[in-house]
């Protein structure tokens, strides 16, 4: 036997207005389904902030490592390179230097004597540098040139002159230059202070 007549119903008259079918039923209905809407809308506009935070952090910390990991292989790299440069620069360069020093000075002659410069062409240049311009000038130039040399000039420097035009090739301080271009750049840099 039920007990269910011993105990109030606080129900019925609710019950009656909210039975399927009835327009407060339909109203009660409705504003569930719009609140559930909105509540799904809100989650899924929070998980979408939510998800777009998360990738721009990702994306951030990705692109400083990145950062990071290219400076580091950068200063690797030159660390590496540069005994390289130290010694093209060290060696390789005066020896090229050498090697075309009388060729730069058989085509500063031609120049000079092709702008018209007239007189006497002459030459100073360091005593080690003697041999190698003298041949080369005279098998090259096709007019007379008086070679003489100056202790005080260095072995890649020459003065050049045509009448009263003059013309001198410094190409120790342009090896200096380079030496100290190449030595510049491979330098440690300065370990730099990061903040924050």
């Amino acid at each position: 036997m039920s007990i269910a007549h011993l105990l109030e119903d606080f129900g019925g008259a609710h019950r009656d207005a909210a039975e399927p079918g009835g327009e407060a039923f339909e109203t009660h209905r409705l504003a569930a389904f719009e609140e559930g809407y909105r509540a799904g809308w809100d989650d899924a506009a929070k998980a979408r902030s939510d998800e777009t935070a998360h990738l721009r952090s990702d994306l951030a910390r990705c692109l400083q490592e990145m950062s990071f990991t290219y400076q580091e292989a950068h200063a690797q790299v030159a660390r590496n390179l540069a005994p390289l440069f130290d010694r093209i620069a060290g060696s390789l360069l005066p020896e090229t230097a050498r090697a075309t020093l009388g060729p730069h000075v058989v085509e500063q002659l031609t120049t000079l004597a092709r702008d018209g410069a007239e007189g006497m062409a002459e030459v100073v240049v360091a005593p080690e540098s003697e041999t190698a311009v003298a041949g080369l000038i005279e098998d090259t130039l096709p007019f007379p040139v008086r070679l003489r040399t100056d202790p005080m000039l260095g072995a890649g420097q020459v003065e050049i002159g045509i009448g009263s035009t003059e013309r001198e090739i410094d190409l120790d301080a342009a090896v200096d230059a380079v030496g100290d271009a190449i030595r510049a750049y491979f330098q440690e840099p300065e370990p730099e202070t990061r903040h924050g």
